[in-house]
């Protein structure tokens, strides 16, 4: 998928107006306190300690004689009802080098989920280091081969995954080409100047149910339109419900419905056995997810591709749903524009301080922003707030004008080899890699590893 978009400029004369940002450590909402028959009963005070990243790094990365800025955080979840702090199952996994930057976000879901995005971003590291030419000279396959390398690993570890299992959203920059290989409901989005869709814009993938909270919430903060940098979604959110995921599915003997309480659908689409109430998947492809796989749910990457226009395009943005199902596509990018100028460009680690463009950087401040907004849901709705992951590469447009012209990489014309076994260096440290996953210990809250 190239991009043959027309351009404009951006009006560097305009000035946007923001508002001062700051995401307190603890704060006082209203819930819903609910019967046995699933009615609010009342409405209660409730305090809660919000918790500190378990990852946040930002950082240059220079790439074939350009300079990039790039940061990412990881926000762990809390429980329905109570807020307490949640077991964090997200994963994320950034490898740069002089020819490749690779950065990949996995979201893994089942009880075993936080093994199972812990072992695959360790996997697929391994796997990198070990095939970096390949991912040079045939990326798109590359990408796909080390995709189902992960789920077969993953099968031979040991790690229970009847139920359990993680989607994946990878980015591989060569240049100015970017390979992307998606499994599930994560995503990558572009925010560029130029016009002309690379895929429909979708808006955020939340529950309907909750979109006049969310509605409310975005006025509420009032985050400035970035015009004219837009969002262009560069994957596809798989969902069971969407044509071609469906008729795999179905084909496959599963069947697709909404969950239903007291008589009342609700919630996304999810994928069921026709005679059983599992895996009730709300995505159509995963990693892991043995039962699931009965029904259609395969591990396949979709790949695709974008050509880089420096001129125009402003920064890539990867993220899990616990980003997406609170804040649309404009909503991000309107606010990781109105904001990544003021924030930290280097930081390894997060304050244990309220977060502000002082002293974060722009990844953390945007999974804050997502997680307020699942609070004011929580006000409202009986739900958990989902861990919140997100990459944003800034491609330092203004700074980087002087670009010169990049090294050029010959092509190779070797077949990939199919699908291959455990790769040796996997093997070799399999024993103590196994042993470390199976004695993962989650990130807890009020401890900032």
């Amino acid at each position: 998928m190239g991009s043959c978009l027309s351009c404009i400029k951006k009006d560097s004369s305009k000035t946007t107006k923001t508002f001062e940002l700051s995401y307190p450590r603890s704060t006082v909402i209203e819930v819903p306190k609910w019967n046995k028959r699933g009615e609010v009963e009342d409405l209660i005070q409730q305090h809660v300690e919000l918790t500190n990243p378990s990852l946040v790094l930002a950082r240059e990365v220079r790439h074939r004689n350009r300079k990039y800025f790039i940061s990412a955080c990881i926000l762990p979840g809390l429980k329905s009802e109570t807020l307490a702090p949640k077991i964090c199952q997200d994963q994320l996994l950034i490898s740069e080098d002089g020819n490749n930057i690779l950065m990949v976000i996995y979201d893994g879901h089942g009880n075993e989920g936080h093994k199972v995005s812990a072992f695959c971003s360790q996997e697929l590291e391994f796997y990198y280091q070990e095939h970096k030419q390949d991912f040079l000279h045939s990326p798109k396959q590359s990408l796909t081969i080390a995709t189902q390398h992960c789920d077969q690993a993953l099968c031979q570890s040991g790690i229970p995954i009847s139920t359990s299992g993680t989607t994946q959203v990878a980015v591989l920059i060569q240049g100015s080409q970017i390979y992307f290989a998606n499994v599930g409901d994560s995503r990558a989005l572009l925010a560029s100047g130029a016009i002309g869709p690379i895929r429909p814009t979708m808006s955020g993938g939340s529950n309907e149910d909750w979109e006049s909270t969310l509605e409310d919430c975005r006025k509420d903060r009032s985050i400035p339109d970035a015009y004219p940098i837009k969002p262009f979604q560069l994957t596809s959110d798989h969902k069971p419900d969407s044509d071609t995921e469906m008729m795999r599915i179905l084909e496959s003997g599963g069947c697709i419905k909404k969950k239903c309480d007291k008589g009342f659908k609700h919630g996304p689409y999810r994928v069921y056995k026709l005679t059983e109430s599992v895996p009730g998947l709300a995505t159509s492809r995963t990693i892991g997810d043995k039962v699931a796989r009965q029904v259609g749910v395969i591990c396949d990457p979709e790949i695709s591709t974008h050509d880089l226009e420096f001129e125009y395009d402003e920064f890539v943005i990867i993220a899990t749903d616990g980003l997406w199902n609170v804040m649309s596509n404009d909503d991000v990018v309107n606010f990781v524009a109105a904001y990544r100028d003021k924030c930290q460009k280097e930081l390894d680690h997060s304050l244990d301080v309220e977060p502000n463009p002082s002293n974060a950087c722009i990844a953390h401040l945007l999974c804050e922003e997502a997680r307020l907004r699942w609070l004011k849901i929580a006000s409202t709705k009986k739900v958990t707030v989902d861990d919140i992951s997100c990459i944003i590469l800034d491609l330092n447009k203004d700074k980087n004008d002087s670009y010169l012209e990049e090294p050029t990489v010959e092509k190779s014309n070797k077949v990939m080899p199919a699908m291959p076994e455990l790769v040796p260096h996997v093997e070799r440290h399999k024993d103590l890699f196994l042993q470390k996953v199976m004695n993962y210990v989650p990130f807890e809250a009020g401890r900032c590893p």
